[in-house]
């Protein structure tokens, strides 16, 4: 049974963390799409009640009032709603809900104006990301039964979006005097206890809960003691205690961690602002000789964080050697590092068990993004070291997005003409060449680390995960490219790949055919070689192109390296005239036991062939992580856009073998 009280709450406007969304910029009605609430927990202040809690925003179209959104909200530049219409540089045009995931999305369009331009530049270009919410709740349903109460906002309004340079958790907890508050209802809810009367007037369980007031020793005809004023009084100085240090730290420009330590310390506003000063002072004449910090703080401590992590998870890969920090977290299990972030957030988790820790350390610290650092720097470690031999025989193009990305061809001649004294030059036409074409596609996989996996100090989460993660990443993209050569896709002219209209196929059994079948030997790699030599472009003009590449599958290996492997001959008819001419690529993509190729370096010939494309400035892999509330898990996602095609036959040859 539950006892149910209805009231309100005084609360500051809340701000919230959200990110715009990946690759979701369009250019055709430059607009980016955002992310702007989810329903992951907040820790905010209930000033109203003198405590901290766990806010939730109910993610549904009955709860959020979308009137402000919908009638033009404002994109701002970090939340500066002073600074006039100058600092509007896009306006919400649509809003949706994603009832599976939780999440509450807008559709922004950005300002095209010339002084809106670099900031809307590197919105396009994915180097502004961060997003910051401003909100508004005019109702809540409380939960008492939680540890930390948590409150749900049930009826909240989104005001207005801005982009930040970093992604802060607006603390409600903090606020300075000209700061205004919002009134919200609120239905608190909790068990009832057996022994309970639900009837029992809710006032008395919470005068329970005021400060006790000592009795004074007084005549008897003294006043009696207003126990509800001395309260209310009391909490308001608190209250001011707390707005005086935090404006005064903020004004001195002094981090959140020296005003809460003070505030936790019960320091009165007199000797607050002497160790404000003393703390200024420190910070403007340093000590002479002392140690000189570079660089931000907290980022060295992060940094610190995941090299100790690394170098457990992968003994060997990072140095330690002078770095007292991170050789210092080298020793901390992962359960000991969550408990470190949430000291270093001023979060108390001396009553909560492991499980609740990593839950709270998920919620309220920068835990999950130091995984992630770690885990994508594991993941890059092992992608980039893996070269596989496809990257060698196919040219890499950049597409800006996923629409279609067409390659070029020279139509006439591409030799030089005497130019005449006052003469013309003569122009080569640079034509679209529609039929080679290519279209990312985006692939991914999600993977999570549990909270059992922290508990358990589980570094294979950053060793073996990571590992496999590329491996089938490397894997994936060349058995796109190799299907191109042994699925003979399609060329731009309509035909395949390997084509006896392309002169570079060999699979005629007749003897002394010009493209007879054969093995590895200098009969038929001197008749290949010869037909590449002999391609032209399509003005007819020679275009010059050398084998570079022998490629085998593994069964053709031995007589591939013994061709092009030097010898000392007694003879001129001994002679190898392949030695070090070529060289040999072995893949166990190709599926012939019998077929051998060869194929010109894409890096020095002008004929297209294989080419791959991934997104401009994305190459290869990426990652992205969230927690997962249902699961208690940090969900990692890999993804890639990537795609292969048949550009041109002209760099390569096959012989079907024997």
């Amino acid at each position: 049974m539950y006892l149910m009280k209805r009231n309100t709450v005084k609360l500051t406007p809340g701000f919230i963390r959200a990110l715009v969304s990946e690759n979701s910029f369009n250019d055709a009605d430059n607009t980016i799409e955002v992310v702007f609430a989810t329903e992951t927990p907040v820790k905010r202040y209930d000033w109203s009640r003198d405590r901290y809690f766990h806010e939730i925003l109910d993610i549904s179209h009955e709860a959020i009032n979308s009137e402000r959104l919908l009638s033009g909200a404002p994109l701002l530049d970090s939340h500066n709603i002073y600074g006039g219409v100058k600092n509007v540089i896009g306006v919400v045009e649509d809003f949706s809900v994603d009832s599976a995931k939780k999440e509450a999305r807008a559709v922004i369009r950005l300002s095209d104006e010339d002084d809106d331009a670099k900031i809307v530049s590197k919105v396009k270009k994915g180097i502004i990301r961060n997003i910051s919410v401003g909100y508004s709740v005019s109702e809540y349903t409380i939960n008492e039964d939680k540890e930390v109460p948590e409150y749900r906002a049930t009826k909240w309004t989104p005001t207005e979006i801005s982009l930040v340079s970093v992604p802060a958790d607006f603390n409600a907890g903090v606020r300075s005097e000209n700061q205004e508050f919002q009134i919200a209802n609120i239905t608190n809810y909790r068990t009832m206890d057996k022994k309970e009367n639900p009837n029992k007037d809710a006032e008395k369980r919470e005068e329970a809960a005021a400060p006790a007031v000592a009795p004074a020793e007084t005549k008897k005809d003294a006043a009696p003691v207003d126990v509800a004023q001395v309260r209310t009084q009391a909490v308001a100085e608190e209250r001011q205690r707390v707005a005086d240090i935090t404006e005064a730290c903020r004004l001195a420009d002094l981090d959140n961690d020296f005003a809460e330590k003070m505030i936790n310390d019960g320091t009165e506003i007199e000797q607050a602002r002497k160790l404000i000063i003393e703390e200024m002072a420190k910070k403007s004449n340093p000590a002479p000789g002392g140690v000189s910090v570079t660089g931000d703080e907290s980022e060295n401590t992060r940094n610190a964080i995941i090299d100790g992590i690394c170098s457990r998870a992968i003994p060997g890969s990072v140095d330690l050697k002078g770095n007292v920090k991170a050789a210092e977290y080298r020793n901390m299990r992962l359960l000991d590092v969550a408990k470190d972030r949430l000291r270093a957030a001023g979060e108390n988790y001396s009553m909560l068990n492991e499980q609740e820790i990593v839950k709270r350390a998920w919620a309220t610290t920068d835990f999950p993004a130091l995984l992630t650092a770690t885990f994508d720097r594991t993941l890059r470690r092992f992608y980039e070291t893996s070269v596989d031999e496809w990257q060698m025989i196919a040219r890499q193009e950049n597409a800006v997005d996923f629409r279609q990305k067409t390659g070029i061809k020279v139509d006439g001649a591409v030799s030089f003409d005497e130019i005449p004294e006052g003469g013309e030059y003569k122009e080569s036409p640079i034509l679209q060449h529609d039929s080679a074409n290519i279209k990312l596609k985006k692939y991914g996989r999600k993977y999570s680390i549990s909270d059992i996996a922290i508990i358990n100090d589980d570094l294979s989460v950053f060793s073996r995960l990571p590992q496999i993660m590329a491996l089938g990443a490397q894997q994936f993209q060349s058995e796109l490219v190799w299907a191109n050569i042994i699925g003979n896709k399609q060329a731009p002219d309509g035909k395949s790949l390997f084509h006896a209209d392309h002169k570079n196929l060999a699979n005629s059994a007749s003897s002394g055919n010009a493209f007879e079948k054969g093995g590895i030997e200098e009969k038929f790699l001197s008749l290949a070689r010869s037909h590449m030599r002999r391609q032209k472009s399509p003005a007819g003009h020679k275009l010059g192109i050398r084998p570079a590449f022998l490629l085998v599958p593994p069964e053709l290996q031995t007589a591939a390296e013994k061709m092009v492997t030097s010898i000392i001959a007694s003879q001129t008819g001994d002679v190898n005239v392949f030695s070090g001419k070529l060289k040999v690529l072995v893949s166990d993509a190709l599926t012939d036991e019998k077929a051998w190729y060869l194929a010109a370096d894409p890096a020095t010939t002008v004929a297209d062939g294989i080419v791959y494309a991934y997104l401009n400035g994305q190459p290869g892999l990426r990652t992205e992580s969230r927690v997962n509330w249902d699961t208690d898990a940090l969900e990692v996602k890999g993804s890639m856009a990537f795609a292969t095609a048949v550009w041109g036959w002209e760099g390569w040859f096959k012989n079907v073998g024997v």
